[in-house]
């Protein structure tokens, strides 16, 4: 049986609109499925899953980053409402479509890179526990406007990488409890 979908393994593969993967897959590779425009669904049935992540903190490791029209993850390492993947406790992947406001799941600690890219997210409100945010978490879309006006950041948050916000909207605000982190201007 497969085990392993490799990098790039399906990315830019359009006419993918769902996915399953069965218990027997243990391994996805970086940007397995990367701006598979027209994916909407994916079932991973695994309990325990391995996501391909690079040393280097300025990989792109969110396997489903630029599925614009996905909708929901299905499965036990899919968040509640099934808009995220989650495996050991930390966020791999999002589900932007048709979504403006985004509270994180309350069982996080960590948000992997690029989890959160490319999303039409408006507010995004990271839930008290998470203690990590990695490398263009939210980075927005350099080719299109991002719509990423306001952030809260968790107490509990103790590293925030590099570029987290890359091509985010000029007008963002980021909170840290009752503080604001960026002015107005976006800096």
């Amino acid at each position: 049986p497969v085990t392993q979908i490799g990098r790039l393994a399906f990315a830019r593969k359009y006419n993918i609109t769902s996915i399953y993967l069965p218990k027997t897959i243990n391994r996805i590779g970086l940007q397995a499925f990367m701006e598979c425009f027209n994916l909407e669904t994916v079932s991973i049935n695994s309990e325990s899953l391995l996501i391909e992540e690079e040393s280097d903190i300025s990989s792109a490791n969110n396997p489903f980053v630029g599925c614009s029209k996905l909708s929901k993850f299905i499965g036990p390492l899919s968040s509640d409402d099934g808009r995220c993947l989650i495996v050991n406790n930390a966020i791999h992947s999002f589900a932007p479509y048709n979504i403006t406001e985004y509270t994180t799941p309350k069982d996080v600690t960590q948000i992997r890179g690029n989890a959160f890219a490319y999303n039409n997210l408006h507010t995004i409100v990271v839930s008290e526990g998470v203690e990590y945010i990695g490398f263009q978490a939210f980075s927005g879309n350099p080719w299109e406007e991002d719509n990423l006006e306001y952030v809260y950041l968790p107490s509990t948050l103790e590293r925030l990488e590099s570029y987290t916000f890359l091509y985010a909207s000029e007008n963002i605000k980021a909170f840290y409890g009752d503080c604001k982190l960026i002015s107005d201007d976006g800096y």
